[in-house]
């Protein structure tokens, strides 16, 4: 069975489709080319504004359109922020929200065997580890996302990431460098982080312990690396090269 994921919102949303295609993938879907009508459609979400809600909404009616009889998947930021209203939109046959996205494979399953209708939306806890996603490639693309670090701590009145993404919790150093290698054709890495919280947990400090653990210099694969994201705060003392 074909699969398409439409990506809506931020590169850390990019690098989570990516994720999610390459379970799919080794689950035993085939990625559906771009003109070519799939029969499971993923939608990705965001929720930072009312205009990324309607997004997402005209996201789900164009599947429906353009891949008749698909599956359709909704998961990101919009169900786990808003889970009542994303279980209202009947024309996703699965709801997920981020707590919930590993489970994307076996709950398809679920759904082609069944084709009962599956919504599962599990609030943040304090607490939770790092979800534990993983990407060895970007099809297409030179540049690489690499996500280290989730959720925010400040709970602003005005944002709705702490809601969407929980508390800050970061991916383990031995992962990163692990990716970092598996990613090593890229031309270009980027480490992704929240933008409201410019921080990785334990390593705000030095991030050249990335690119050379134990003697092994990771960066002499890549064409560039570069750190995104990171608030003025987080950045005490000198800066290294």
């Amino acid at each position: 069975m074909t699969v398409k994921i439409i990506t809506l919102g931020c590169k850390v949303n990019q690098y989570e489709s990516q994720a999610m295609l390459e379970a799919l993938l080794a689950a035993g879907f085939t990625q559906a080319a771009p003109d070519e009508a799939a029969g499971v459609v993923v939608v990705n979400s965001c929720t930072v504004t009312a205009q990324s809600d309607h997004k997402v909404r005209q996201a789900l009616r164009r599947a429906k359109k353009d891949n008749p009889g698909a599956v359709t998947v909704l998961t990101g930021c919009m169900p786990q922020a808003f889970p009542d209203a994303a279980a209202a939109l009947l024309e996703a046959d699965i709801v997920l929200g981020n707590t919930k996205r590993s489970d994307l494979v076996p709950r398809l399953q679920e759904f082609l065997a069944t084709k009962q209708r599956v919504v599962d939306i599990a609030p943040h806890v304090t607490g939770e580890p790092f979800e534990p996603l993983h990407v060895s490639e970007f099809h297409g693309r030179t540049r690489a996302f690499l996500k280290i670090q989730d959720g925010c701590d400040r709970f602003c009145a005005y944002c709705i990431i702490p809601y969407a993404r929980g508390r800050v919790r970061s991916k383990a150093l031995e992962d990163i460098r692990q990716e970092v290698a598996q990613l090593g054709q890229a031309e270009e890495v980027l480490f992704e982080q929240q933008k409201e919280q410019g921080l990785w947990e334990g390593y705000t400090r030095n991030y050249t312990h990335v690119l050379a653990p134990s003697g092994r210099d990771l960066s002499g694969q890549l064409v560039q690396v570069r750190l995104e994201s990171v608030q003025g705060e987080s950045c005490v003392g000198k800066i290294e090269k």
